[in-house]
């Protein structure tokens, strides 16, 4: 089989794209694995206790390049997440910051996620397509060079803790594209962290600018209430299909 990164003949492995660790992190109480999801019919329900993983996509040489890049950022929105300091906005926690982290490799984990989503054939990832920047992604990747100009960029959400709720975010669904004011972003679910990504050389509207990760200064986590959210119509409609199912 040819690997997608090298492009050389080579025994291809179960590679990850979404981190195992994410998928995990949403098993419930009961060790009842999360439940991974599409919003497309092309893919029905399943439970996922090790996430979703493609075996058609790199061989065991390249599936190591993203070991460190994946760790990285299991490590920082799992492990280190209780680092993160509140902003409040009164008794609102309004973000998440953190001082120091490393951009590089935060940055490099973020780009190789869209990357190996957008090259994946597993329906799970279907509604990631890259088209030309699909080359771009994959020469950053193997530089490993962020030369990224105004074109990719990365805003992130955090939904705060609603009590009744909880069994809701045990469920993941499949990334998408959207629009933030004209501008073209892919949304990622890892684990209560929503990555937003943006793939466009159109600016992001000003508010979410302002809370981009950037090199030089602190790493933002934006606050979200799930009531009232569409990811809360989203959730509760997948939970009564995958009943009904």
């Amino acid at each position: 089989m040819l690997c997608k990164l090298c492009n050389k003949e080579r025994k291809l492995v179960k590679a990850h794209i979404i981190p195992e660790c994410f998928f995990r992190l949403l098993r419930s109480d009961d060790g009842r694995s999360s439940v991974a999801v599409t919003n497309t019919d092309n893919l029905p329900h399943k439970r996922a206790p090790i996430g979703i993983y493609d075996k058609n996509l790199l061989c065991e040489e390249c599936e190591r390049l993203f070991s460190d890049w994946d760790s990285y950022g299991c490590k920082l929105f799992i492990k280190q997440i209780s680092e993160f300091k509140e902003l409040k906005d009164g008794n609102y926690i309004a973000a998440y910051t953190l001082e120091e982290f490393d951009y590089d490799r935060l940055m490099l984990f973020f780009i190789s996620l869209l990357w190996r989503a957008s090259v994946s054939t597993h329906l799970f990832y279907e509604r990631v397509n890259l088209g030309l920047y699909e080359g771009l992604t994959k020469e950053i990747i193997l530089n490993q060079c962020l030369d990224l100009g105004d074109e990719i960029s990365v805003c992130l959400s955090r939904f705060i803790s609603v009590k009744g709720l909880d069994k809701l975010t045990k469920t993941s669904h499949s990334p998408f594209k959207e629009r933030w004011e004209g501008t073209n972003a892919y949304r990622f679910y890892l684990g209560d962290i929503t990555a937003y990504i943006k793939v466009d050389k159109r600016k992001w509207p000003t508010k979410l600018a302002k809370c981009a990760i950037d090199k030089g200064r602190p790493l933002f986590v934006v606050c979200r209430k799930l009531e009232g959210s569409n990811d809360l119509n989203a959730l509760i409609a997948t939970v009564k299909n995958k009943n009904n199912g």
